[in-house]
């Protein structure tokens, strides 16, 4: 279910900005991303046109990201969410 919703968000930032013309170079490589609290591992696998989000890596991860949902939150908004 969470893969779904955020894999579905990803790729409607991708699908409607120039961004996926930087996926190409990402194409083919495993990001491991680490949720803590609750605890979860998920993998993002970017491709030419999207990023997939799934529950087991196809490969080993080529990097892992760490940290827990606000964080992730301050990173992609920084200005809405407060420190």
């Amino acid at each position: 279910m969470l893969e779904r919703l955020l894999e579905n968000a990803i790729n409607r930032v991708v699908t409607d900005s120039a961004a996926g013309r930087f996926l190409a170079p990402l194409a083919g490589s495993v990001i491991a991303l680490q949720l803590f609290g609750p605890d979860r591992l998920l993998y993002l696998a970017p491709t030419r046109e999207r990023i997939e989000v799934t529950r087991q890596a196809r490969q080993e991860p080529d990097v892992t990201i760490c940290g827990g949902p606000s964080a992730f939150a301050r990173t992609l908004y920084p200005a809405v969410v407060p420190a």
